[in-house]
């Protein structure tokens, strides 16, 4: 009977307090459901997230591609900037048992090296051979190398001019003619020169160029002044058929260095550019994208093929 009447009393107790109407349960049951929907939707997003990833290959070489012609642009503007220097020297033929002091400068020789080099001369030290020069303490092997195509050495009883009687002899026989700059011989280039180390440098120039392909080249040798081009250019004609090129795609580091219009900056920045891009480089590509300096195109253009 006890019993009874306590489950009586929680019926009662549970009518009062618990009993709602349709109106005051409907908010509950809109609360349940974003509950239920926040659950589904956590859910989702997590298997969502943990799946994995398949990567477009197609865009990523594209993206890679751009990525690399960046730091190809970046590689090239920092390396203009950064030895700049370099490029305001002006390389030229010379003996380094005679040169002077100032002009070893403009070739770029550091002041440590210069006076290493006067220190060799006092003592009675002669360079015999262009490699003979490696021995100046403290001369790097790059530099060594960006000289040792101008490196000139002379005998030293070397006659820098030809006396007349000389030019007499030599005119023996000699037909009047315009004469081909990249087939003349020695004797006829120094009959129309009168200059015997003039001579071997105009001569050395060729071989260093692959050719002239215009007189006025003759005007980038060293101690060539204007008399003397005056009296031989009209005398003097270029054949650019024999000039010898360079491939831009297959040419050697050392054999785009040896050029004179090519500097370090310059080889370095193509073989950059042939890293980059992975194939064979079309010259008129090369050209149009001005990957190099503008006044270094005009130059060594004749020189170059694909």
């Amino acid at each position: 009977m006890q019993s009874y009447a306590i489950y009586l009393g929680m019926r009662k107790f549970f009518r009062e307090y618990f009993n709602y109407s349709a109106k005051e349960i409907r908010p509950l049951y809109y609360l349940i459901l974003i509950l239920l929907l926040s659950i589904l939707f956590r859910s989702f997003m997590s298997n969502y997230l943990s799946m994995e990833y398949i990567p477009d290959i197609e865009l990523l070489r594209k993206n890679q591609a751009f990525i690399n012609s960046l730091k190809l642009k970046k590689h090239i503007t920092e390396s203009k900037i950064e030895t700049l220097d370099e490029l305001r020297i002006e390389y030229f033929f010379f003996d380094p048992n005679t040169i002077e002091i100032s002009e070893l400068r403009n070739l770029g020789f550091n002041e440590r090296i210069i006076a290493n080099i006067g220190k060799y001369r006092n003592k009675g030290g002669r360079f015999i051979k262009p490699e003979d020069l490696k021995i100046i303490y403290g001369l790097s092997k790059e530099k060594y190398l960006e000289v040792e195509k101008w490196i000139n050495i002379e005998p030293e009883e070397f006659n820098n001019d030809i006396s007349e009687e000389k030019k007499v002899n030599l005119s023996v026989d000699v037909i009047k003619e315009d004469y081909e700059l990249n087939s003349i011989t020695y004797r006829d280039l120094i009959l129309l020169t009168g200059n015997a180390k003039l001579t071997g440098r105009i001569l050395n120039y060729k071989k260093l160029l692959g050719g002239y392909y215009s007189v006025k080249q003759l005007l980038e040798v060293y101690e060539m002044n204007d008399s003397i081009y005056k009296s031989i250019n009209h005398e003097i004609k270029v054949d650019t058929i024999q000039i010898e090129t360079l491939s831009i795609n297959l040419s050697s580091y050392s054999d785009l260095l040896r050029h004179p219009y090519l500097k370090k900056l310059h080889v370095d920045i193509i073989m950059k550019y042939r890293e980059y891009k992975n194939s064979e480089i079309d010259l008129k590509e090369f050209i149009y994208n001005q990957i190099l300096p503008d006044s270094t195109i005009i130059k060594i253009r004749p020189y170059l093929r694909n």
